[in-house]
Parts: structure tokens; sequence; C-alpha cells
């Protein structure tokens, strides 16, 4: 254990002396390093390390989503610490409340001068978008189809309705997205940008890995904005705008 929490400290401090423009993941990393030395810190059979664990997980959970696999774990073993020392756990709500939203979340692509919503109804898509290249099943027993526009990078995933929107390809257009609040700065992702320059446009905004119908792919995803995100070699080859279940953890 105290060998643990020194590797943690030795991280810690070598987070602090990069410049933060190079470091644009940062903020994931320092929520790890909260994570697991909370985790380290709740073991002790020492009371004084385990009020040091119980602030610990309320900063951790103050400052991560509930999107994140490991967010439950870290209330639960929060809200455990709390009754075992006599003191009232804030409730989830509020813990939840005080997280730093960035983004307005994405639900929709504007092409054309109109544009796709998740929900709208699937032969309304169709429509909007033209004759479909290819349509196929995903999940056999299930009316699940994946509609194919390679000409304009966009793929539906849907039943009676869009499920999600996927961007892929050259052809595919690029995906405005917005902070919060009046007069906020705008951007865009694109498909063909790298990790880096992903990472630069979404700051700190935290992301859980999530599977889409492939369980070998791992998209990130980032709850706040409601987008998934696939990279390989350095460079991101998709874009979905949907909402992607929950895993469980170790599984």
């Amino acid at each position: 254990t105290e060998k643990a929490m020194k590797t943690l400290g030795q991280v810690e401090v070598s987070l602090q002396q990069e410049d933060p423009r190079a470091l644009r993941a940062a903020g994931a990393v320092s929520s790890a390093l909260l994570y697991n030395r909370a985790f380290l810190l709740a073991r002790s059979p020492d009371n004084q390390r385990q009020r040091l664990a119980m602030g610990e997980l309320e900063n951790y959970l103050r400052h991560s989503g509930s999107a994140l696999a490991w967010w439950q774990l870290a209330y639960q073993r929060y809200s455990g610490l709390c009754k075992y020392s006599g003191a009232t756990p804030k409730t989830e709500a509020a813990l939840l409340s005080q997280t730093e939203v960035r983004f307005r979340p994405v639900a929709a692509l504007e092409i054309d001068r109109t544009q796709i919503a998740l929900g709208e109804s699937l032969m309304e898509a169709k429509k909007q978008l033209g004759a479909v290249s290819a349509s196929n099943p995903l999940v056999r027993g299930t009316n699940l189809v994946l509609l194919e526009y390679p000409d304009r990078g966009i793929k539906l995933m849907g039943t009676d309705e869009v499920l999600a929107i996927v961007l892929s390809g050259d052809q595919a257009p690029a995906l405005p997205i917005r902070e919060m609040g009046l007069g906020a700065k705008s951007a865009e992702l694109r498909v063909g940008m790298t990790s880096a320059e992903l990472d630069q446009q979404l700051g700190e905004s935290g992301y859980d890995f999530r599977q889409l119908v492939d369980p070998e792919l791992n998209y990130r995803f980032y709850s706040d904005l409601g987008i998934a995100v696939l990279t390989k070699d350095g460079k991101v080859i998709e874009l979905v705008i949907g909402q992607v279940p929950k895993r469980k953890v170790g599984i």
C-alpha cells in the first residue's frame, strides 16, 4: 500500500511539472489518481486515513460524471465509509449537481439545411438522405438495422426510429459542438482529426469506454456530449451521435 501511495504521489508531482497545454488529458489522469488513492486510504484501519479517503472520494464524485463505470463503485465506498464513521453521506443527486458540464449535448446532425435527429422516424430520415446504398441487420432476431450512405459519410442505426448517427469515411461532415452558456465558443469534431486534436477540442471532458455492436471495438463515450469516438493509430475514424448503454464493471 505504501509503495502504491508513493507511486501515485510521483505521478501527481509529474503532472504538476508539465505544461497543461501539452497534457490535455491531465484532468482524466488526476481523476484516476483521486480514485485510486481514495481506495488505498479506505483499506487502512486508521480512522484518520479513512476520513481522508472520504474526502478524496467526495472530490472524485464531484469532478467526474456518473456515466463513468467507476462512479457507482466510488459512491458505494464513499457511502459505506460515511456510515461507518457516523457521518451522513451526500446523495448522488447532490454530488452530481456540482459536476461541471462544459458542452451542450448533441442529439442531431445538421445536413442540407435540415437535420437528422435521434428519436425521429427512420422512414423520415431515409427520405431526407435519399437512396440508401446498403441496409444490413445488426442483431439477429431484432429489427435493428444499419443504413449506409457512403457518398455522404453517414450511417444510421435504428429500428422504427433513429438510435444513432455514425459519421465515417472521407465524405463525413464535420460535427459542430458548442460550450454551455450565452456567447459560448463553438468548435467542431471531424473524422480524420488526430487524437491530440480531439483532446485539445474537448479539453478535460470525461469519457468512458463503451461498445456499440462489436464487443471488440472500444469507443470513447463523452456522456456530457452524447458522442462516441472511435480512434485508430492516433486518428479519429468514427464519430457517433447517440446514447451508449453502460457496461458492467469487470465485464
